[in-house]
């Protein structure tokens, strides 16, 4: 039976961050340059195009018309800058589920394989773009559609990466698969969205090691609800990781690899 697994979900993701974590931290810092570029891209344009208010008092025509231009301004830039960011998730997240998912099976991961999803860019993109209006219209109504539209709609992009599912198929798929527990999958998506951010909070470098969080626990989620038969020969399966050196399988307690001899993190 399937069950939302909050504790379990959350424990598994910071276990495998924990096995992989110089892997993990060079990703997200991948993923997060060209993402922050063009956010401080768009915040400086927004600095510079934004009207100041004249110290010589004016009419309440004139300024309701001068906010109404700075809105539509504020408008345009969002949306171009959620595009922009869609373009570079739609480049690196395939490979970077991939990722995770990889390591979830218990194979060897390295930094390389967030590049691996490149043939998902175009379906990507669309899900993405089509996600951001979705959660753009849900903030519009006071926020609260947005977070349920986060949590009904969780596993688009996982469904895409492991099903190769269209964008609009994916969505339905994930819509039809957590409406039953349409609440609990909101509250998840916020908690985990607001773990992987949290790092920002220690000078914006804590991310690094937070944001991987946000991949390796909705890849272990999606794991448990739609491919439960793998989490049970997982559980059953004796434990093993892999030489972070050369790759070779070990076993989970060992401190130094019998292939090439390197002591193990």
């Amino acid at each position: 039976m399937k069950k939302v697994r909050f504790g379990e979900w959350f424990s598994e993701g910071f276990g495998l961050l924990k096995n992989e974590w110089r892997t993990w931290v060079l990703i997200s810092l991948i993923y997060i340059i060209p993402v922050g570029l063009i956010y401080g891209i768009s915040q400086v344009i927004s600095f510079q195009i934004s009207p100041q208010m004249p110290s010589n008092a004016r009419t309440f025509s004139e300024i309701i018309a001068m906010m109404t231009q700075s809105l539509a301004q504020s408008l345009v830039l969002s949306l171009l800058t959620a595009f922009g960011i869609n373009i570079v998730q739609a480049f690196l997240l395939g490979g970077v589920y991939r990722t995770a998912f990889k390591q979830i099976k218990g194979e060897p991961i390295s930094v390389g394989d967030m590049f691996s999803g490149m043939d998902l860019f175009v379906k990507i993109l669309v899900a993405a773009v089509l996600l951001t209006i979705i959660q753009f219209i849900g903030a519009l109504l006071c926020y609260i559609p947005l977070l349920i539209a986060q949590g009904m709609l969780f596993f688009t992009v996982p469904l895409i990466v492991r099903k190769n599912m269209e964008p609009v198929e994916a969505l339905k798929a994930s819509f039809e698969a957590t409406k039953r527990e349409w609440l609990v999958f909101t509250a998840f998506a916020f908690v985990l969205n607001i773990a992987a951010m949290i790092g920002v909070i220690a000078c914006g470098i804590g991310i690094l090691f937070t944001l991987p969080l946000l991949f390796l626990c909705t890849a272990v989620a999606y794991r448990d609800w739609f491919e439960p038969e793998s989490r049970q020969v997982s559980i059953e399966a004796p434990k093993m990781k892999y030489c972070h050196a050369c790759g070779a399988p070990m076993e989970q307690a060992a401190n130094f690899c019998g292939n090439c001899g390197a002591g193990q993190p």
